[in-house]
């Protein structure tokens, strides 16, 4: 099994560190306040999908969660895995979610940054997303860091509520 690489370059503001069994039941819960604010049209769909064991689900190959965290505590977090039904050489940046407070602080750009350069590390040549049109600042951060908008979805998420798909080549 290959170690989860460490991001390079410049030094984060804020902790960032692979998820933890004891980090799940946070991480969900910052997730479904994330989901009802910003998708509370998705938000089941959205927290269906997700697992309760976010640390189990991120645990094979080829895929990562991060957890970030202000004053030791769990704010936020995001992972990378195989795109279902795409090619091999896409993943997909899934289970993205920041608490309220920590928001505007940087803390989502780093982790997507973090997740980006694990991707290529692990082989990945093109990262993809999905959101809803009412997820604002998501939708702000990946077209700052240089996702392109599709048309259609990509692979298969069966999140059918999403109606706003990005990708990006690593």
């Amino acid at each position: 099994m290959v170690d989860k690489p460490q991001a390079a370059g410049r030094s984060p503001r804020h902790a960032l560190r692979p998820i933890g069994a004891a980090d799940d039941a946070r991480i969900a819960a910052v997730l479904e306040d994330a989901y009802r604010a910003t998708a509370p049209d998705a938000a089941a769909q959205l927290l269906q999908r997700a697992s309760a064991a976010l640390s189990v689900e991120y645990s094979v190959p080829r895929a990562a969660y991060f957890v970030v965290l202000e004053a030791a505590v769990v704010v936020g977090g995001a992972g990378l895995a195989p795109l279902y039904g795409a090619r091999s050489d896409v993943c997909e940046l899934r289970h993205m979610g920041v608490a309220a407070h920590a928001r505007s602080h940087g803390a989502a750009t780093e982790l997507v940054e973090h997740c980006l350069v694990v991707a290529l590390a692990f082989g990945y040549r093109h990262c993809y997303a999905e959101l809803t049109n009412s997820m604002r600042p998501a939708l702000s951060l990946l077209e700052n860091l240089r996702f392109s908008r599709l048309n259609q979805p990509v692979g298969q998420t069966g999140r059918f509520l999403c109606d706003r798909w990005y990708l990006r080549d690593l």
